[in-house]
């Protein structure tokens, strides 16, 4: 106790408040409210209650720290500065954004607009993150306008959160428009529209937009997968599901081949084929057993898919069972 009251003393005489800031960095890390407020509290008894800096790391570490009551302090303290800068205001807007209280993000993102302070792109961002969670079609609208207007219209990483927002008030043209207008797509972009497709419809376009994605040499993640696959659900576009399980399994990605069959409302003997083939060409020759014992139905194709299996990966011995065991059935 004597040791924690002796550290609580050093840090109340000190020539600067970088210590503080330091403190809270580990805070922000930890996403530890509890640690903030102890932190604050030192902050407050200190000589480096009113300065700008460290407010605006108090603001910005209680906005993230995914509390409800905590980011209520940060608008507290930003309530008490009595000259908040552009950080301060940059913490608002996005803080508010992160916790869901959208239209407390877009009030401060319009007060800063009236307080004629620097728009980057950063804001822009939560302004569009606050109208998409509002659903408000107009306000969005209105950012965009500005965005258009400002040096950010070809950024890529700006270029998701119109599509997103677009997308969630249900105006599929404007999503498409803003990609069609982008100079440079990356990953998220692409998976931005396929989602709006397939969230608005038509479904068949999300598939379409898909291969477009893979033609431009762009690797799909889970997200990708997530909306294309659900796309073939409402499409009931089983030969689809298929085709992507097969494409995987031949390319030996079976981690994504994995997630695909398994998202798959409906499969069917060639999706399960495809699976047996692909761990079989991975070596993992337990795991193709296993696909192929649980397959309710089987073909010719799924057998040799296991006996091929075994033989490259030198089970020959189990290879020739299994092809006995065919011939045994067959008669």
């Amino acid at each position: 106790m004597a040791t924690r009251h002796g550290l609580i003393r050093d840090l109340l005489c000190l020539p600067d408040s970088s210590p503080f800031a330091k403190l809270l960095d580990l805070c922000l890390r930890s996403r530890s409210a509890r640690e903030t407020r102890r932190v604050h509290a030192c902050i407050l008894n200190s000589q480096f209650s009113k300065e700008i800096f460290i407010q605006n790391r108090l603001i910005d570490v209680y906005g993230k720290c995914n509390c409800l009551d905590d980011a209520c302090k940060a608008a507290r303290i930003f309530g008490l500065m009595p000259d908040p800068d552009q950080c301060s205001w940059n913490s608002m807007v996005s803080g508010f954004a992160q916790h869901d209280r959208f239209e407390e993000s877009y009030e401060y993102f319009v007060k800063m607009y009236k307080e004629n302070f620097f728009l980057n792109e950063y804001l822009f961002g939560s302004a569009l993150s606050a109208c998409t969670g509002l659903m408000d079609f107009d306000i969005g609208i209105q950012v965009y306008a500005m965005v258009s207007k400002s040096r950010y219209l070809t950024d890529v990483f700006m270029g998701s959160a119109p599509i997103d927002m677009y997308s969630k008030c249900g105006s599929v043209a404007c999503s498409q428009d803003v990609f069609s207008g982008m100079i440079e797509r990356n990953l998220v972009t692409w998976n931005s529209l396929i989602t709006c497709y397939e969230q608005n419809g038509p479904a068949s376009e999300a598939l379409e937009v898909f291969v477009r994605m893979m033609n431009s040499g762009l690797e799909p993640d889970e997200v990708t997968l997530a909306s294309v696959v659900n796309a073939c659900a409402s499409l009931c576009a089983l030969k689809e599901g298929n085709a992507l399980v097969d494409m995987y399994a031949k390319c030996s990605r079976v981690s994504e081949a994995r997630r695909v069959f398994y998202r798959m409302p409906v499969r069917n003997v060639v999706s399960e084929t495809s699976m047996v083939s692909g761990y079989a060409r991975a070596a993992s020759i337990k795991a193709a057993r296993f696909m192929f014992w649980k397959m309710k139905q089987r073909n010719v194709i799924s057998w040799n898919a296991l006996i091929g299996g075994y033989t490259q990966n030198g089970e020959n011995e189990e290879a020739l069972r299994l092809f006995l065991f065919l011939k045994r059935e067959s008669t």
